[in-house]
């Protein structure tokens, strides 16, 4: 039986947060639970609101939280797995209110790379470098990483290749340079 799609941003993270406690996870004091009780109030939250960057940052955060819930379904005896999903919890719902370390946001960028590759059908683990999978054949690995700045890249770019390289698999970085390129999380119009 097909699932229905949620549509409205209530119904997308009312849709997000059961599949997470259903998963076992508490998300009342954590950076999601916030996220979502926003996105849950009713009516429209305008501009001036104090909460509206809060509503734009969770909304751009829907996009990957609803592909890493709708594909861990295969990934529920993984304690790995188990172990990332608990900590992309972690942190503040803003993330220039964020220090240089955002574990959660971390974790949520390697769930997010590995729903990804899940998504187009490929046999994905939990494990170092960040996510395996099975590409004809061939296992490979995958570093993800989240840059601070750009000044941050080669270094970056260094640990995720010895990342690989310790692991003996041919692999590949992802990177995301979302912070990086707008620290302030300043919006754009």
């Amino acid at each position: 039986v097909a699932r229905r799609e949620p549509r409205p941003r209530r119904e997308q993270a009312e849709s997000v947060g059961d599949r997470l406690t259903a998963f076992g996870l508490s998300l009342a004091p954590t950076r999601i639970g916030s996220m979502l009780r926003i996105l849950q109030r009713p009516g429209t939250i305008e501009a001036a609101d104090p909460d509206y960057p809060i509503v734009v940052e969770s909304i751009r955060d829907m996009y990957q939280l609803r592909l890493i819930v709708d594909t861990m379904d295969n990934n529920t005896e993984s304690h790995e797995f188990r172990f990332a999903v608990d900590r992309l919890r972690k942190g503040l719902a803003l993330p220039q209110d964020e220090g240089k370390d955002t574990p959660g946001r971390n974790f949520q960028f390697a769930l997010y790379v590995a729903a990804l590759c899940k998504n187009a059908g490929l046999p994905t683990r939990h494990e170092e470098p960040d996510v395996t999978c099975d590409v004809e054949g061939t296992k490979f690995g995958i570093a993800a990483k989240r840059l601070t700045s750009i000044e941050a890249l080669e270094n970056n770019i260094k640990d995720a290749a010895d990342q690989i390289r310790e692991t003996g698999l041919p692999g590949i970085i992802a990177l995301d340079f979302t912070r990086a390129r707008n620290p302030t999380n300043r919006r754009i119009t």
